[in-house]
């Protein structure tokens, strides 16, 4: 029991050692190529018929409103012309 905690402290120590100096081999900070810089961003839509929410440039519109896929889409404009 003894050595199984000796070696889970190790493998701790081993993995923060390894992240605090993986940005300093390469000059860079570990996680800056998965953050976007704000310029970046899309807009975030919802779908008018189930609210999903997604991007901008992969909604598909009718007018002013959004629609997450056609199939949404031609649901919404049944459901519209039934009332």
């Amino acid at each position: 029991m003894k050595t199984l905690l000796m070696l889970l402290v190790a493998l701790g120590a081993w993995w923060l050692l390894r992240g605090l100096f993986r940005g300093r081999v390469s000059g860079d900070s570990p996680r800056q190529d998965k953050v976007r810089a704000p310029s970046d961003q899309e807009t975030i839509v919802a779908c008018t018929y189930c609210q999903l929410h997604l991007p901008r440039s992969e909604a598909v519109w009718s007018g002013e409103k959004a629609f997450c896929g056609q199939a949404h889409l031609q649901a919404y404009e049944v459901d519209k012309s039934d009332h």
